[in-house]
């Protein structure tokens, strides 16, 4: 996937100028699962489209009356 090439690319270039983190690139279900991923914390970073956010933050479409903060 896109996110998942991305994802890639970030992982070469942080890996580079960060010395104590560990990065892994992973493939998921696209913005809604990495959203709930952040949430769950099982990650702390992700990609996300930018409507998904919104969704999210609003609690509304895949997050109809639950919203993540």
């Amino acid at each position: 996937s896109t996110y998942y090439a991305v994802g890639g690319v970030l992982k070469t270039v942080l890996d580079s100028k960060l010395t104590l983190s560990t990065l892994n690139v992973e493939s998921t279900g696209a913005s809604v699962a990495n959203v709930n991923m952040i949430t769950d914390g099982e990650a702390q970073m992700a990609i996300l489209q930018s409507d998904v956010i919104n969704y999210a933050h609003e609690g509304t479409n895949s997050f109809d009356g639950a919203p993540e903060t």
